[in-house]
């Protein structure tokens, strides 16, 4: 009997939130929480799906079409047994991508199934690069299921790793126009904050999204997210000479939502009380609204204060890192 397991990291935007919706670059870094998928050959029983979200085990064979839809294991699962020839498998999920935080934790786990099914049937001693892309292809297919907006970023983020740096091709998904950087420059300036309300992506997106349409800011935004990416790859250049830059082009940035729905005011304002906001560190939401997470772009020196506010208002430092590498083979055994 046949096992596999693959991780597949988290991930954060940097920035492109809505800009790389219409085609416009992104500039997204992989993070070391993972979801992990095992899979196991069965004799009998179809899929056997057990995951940590759920309070009990579930089988693809007792879901009806309407769960299929809505649910991306159960969605994934039906695609992957087909798809790999694969009738009757154990797939057990454990995840360290909490859903309110906007880590990726669906993509990862599409990404994930579709990896370890490919290995499981194929015989896989680690994925190639040509399997890693086509999972992530289809991955983002069934995501667009879901989420009819959505560009495709994370899935490929998780499945490569590193910074990537991504201008979307939408006809021939991803494109040509695709960077992988070292994160390792980048991480003394990163932390990621979680326990805020949280917000459900697509009615945070969708509502922001036609909120710049309509304001007649969709331009000015795409001239702003193309200003801070240039500023975070100066950065990633010159290890901290540029941050003064990028905190101002973030700022500029920032301040094109400050009026629309889901704009987090009361948390911006309280930031703007410690010392060198904006000019020597800064902060900005990391998904595409609503406070999914918040990032804090600046060494801990310089941010403690923020940090020290942050936390007594329930938001808490998430002990993440860059992730070099993207989805990988765990593990494969035969038993």
């Amino acid at each position: 009997m046949r096992s596999v397991t693959v991780r597949v990291p988290g991930k954060i935007l940097l920035t492109g939130e809505y800009a790389v919706l219409e085609g416009h670059p992104a500039l997204s870094l992989a993070v070391d929480r993972y979801l992990t998928v095992s899979l196991t050959l069965s004799s009998s029983g179809g899929w056997h799906l057990i995951s940590d979200i759920w309070p009990e085990a579930r089988t693809l064979e007792q879901a009806d079409a309407q769960d299929i839809a809505a649910e991306p294991l159960l969605q994934v699962a039906d695609f992957a047994q087909h798809h790999f020839a694969l009738p009757h498998v154990r797939c057990e999920i454990q995840s360290e991508l909490d859903v309110r935080f906007g880590l990726g934790s669906s993509t990862a786990l599409r990404l994930g199934v579709l990896l370890a099914a490919a290995a499981l049937s194929q015989g896989f001693s680690s994925i190639p690069d040509n399997i890693r892309l086509e999972a992530a292809a289809l991955a983002f297919r069934m995501q667009r299921v879901q989420q009819s907006f959505a560009s495709g970023y994370d899935v490929l983020t998780q499945a490569l790793g590193g910074v990537i740096l991504w201008t979307p091709d939408y006809q021939n998904w991803p494109g040509s126009a695709l960077r992988t950087l070292d994160p390792a420059p980048l991480s003394p300036y990163l932390q990621v904050f979680v326990g805020g309300a949280g917000a459900p992506t697509q009615k945070v997106g969708g509502s922001v999204r036609t909120a710049l349409e309509e304001s007649g800011r969709q331009r000015d935004y795409y001239e702003a997210s193309n200003r801070v990416i240039k500023s975070w790859l100066q950065l990633w250049q010159n290890e901290g000479e540029a941050l003064p830059q990028l905190c101002q082009d973030i700022a500029a940035q920032r301040h094109l939502f400050e009026s629309l729905p889901y704009f987090p005011t009361e948390l911006f304002r309280s930031l703007e009380q410690c010392p060198g906001f904006d000019q020597t560190w800064t902060a900005k939401t990391t998904g595409a609204g609503g406070e999914d997470a918040i990032l804090l772009i600046g060494t801990r020196e310089q941010t403690q204060m923020a940090a020290e506010g942050l936390a007594r208002e329930g938001w808490y430092r998430l002990p993440v890192h860059p992730a070099e590498h993207g989805a990988s083979l765990y593990s494969g055994t035969s038993l």
